[in-house]
């Protein structure tokens, strides 16, 4: 299930964010919810062992914009979607009631217009769909060096590990939601054509990611859940947002 929300600028100014903006969308759907499912996502979450998943996921901020590279700031001039998915019903209820009974909500130090909010759920057929990326695709393992230290290395569509990790989160997410294992672990992403690498920032973190179009092939209980909770790592951060081309 998914939510998608068109915002309109309070005046004709447009909206003015840092380009790094992806904290600020968070904080403001945090700020939407009611405070026992906001605390419970923010302080825990869904747990299987040591890891905890959040199971929501967000796109960028999709619009006419221009970049002001002197102060670091994106200016959109028209009308913003957003996407934001989850496999929880409540979340995104509770979402969307908050978005339509305030006349306006605020991101970063914007106000925004609510236009719309529509509440759809992409149909999976099959085992085998094509999606397309609407925040970067995120895939990293922590590694140690041999002088001792941690360092994160990040994954590209290309590296073996990328399908590896991406498959084993989709099943771990899954038992830690569903408290069960699926009945079909197959999961497989491949790419299609060229795949963009993106470097964001998150509360000045870097953070390597990658849009474009992939496959996704395996069971299809792993594919719904992937549709609605996002592939791979930092999913509430706005990564690894996707959705079924037309």
């Amino acid at each position: 299930m998914y939510l998608k929300i068109t915002f309109l600028s309070i005046d004709e100014k447009g909206v003015r964010l840092p380009i790094q903006y992806n904290y600020y969308v968070q904080s403001m759907i945090y700020k939407l919810l009611d405070e026992k499912m906001a605390n419970f996502l923010h302080e825990r979450g869904f747990e299987l062992r040591k890891r905890q998943f959040k199971m929501f996921c967000f796109s960028q901020l999709i619009g006419n914009y221009k970049i002001l590279k002197e102060t670091k700031e994106i200016v959109f001039t028209d009308q913003i979607d957003l996407y934001i998915s989850s496999p929880m019903m409540e979340f995104l209820t509770q979402l969307s009631n908050s978005l339509l009974l305030n006349d306006y909500v605020v991101l970063s130090d914007e106000k925004l217009i609510v236009k719309s909010v529509e509440i759809k759920k992409e149909s999976v057929k099959g085992n085998k769909v094509m999606v397309r990326v609407l925040s970067p695709v995120t895939v990293y393992s922590t590694l140690y060096r041999p002088e001792g230290g941690k360092y994160t290395c990040y994954y590209a569509p290309k590296d073996k590990e990328f399908t590896k990790l991406i498959s084993e989160n989709m099943i771990k997410k899954y038992i830690a939601y569903y408290k069960k294992e699926p009945s079909n672990k197959e999961f497989n992403i491949k790419p299609i054509g060229k795949n963009r690498l993106h470097v964001l920032s998150y509360k000045g973190t870097l953070v390597k990611g990658y849009s474009g179009r992939f496959i996704l092939e395996g069971g299809q209980s792993l594919i719904e859940l992937a549709l609605s909770s996002g592939l791979g790592s930092k999913n509430s951060q706005g990564f690894c947002y996707i959705k079924l081309m037309d």
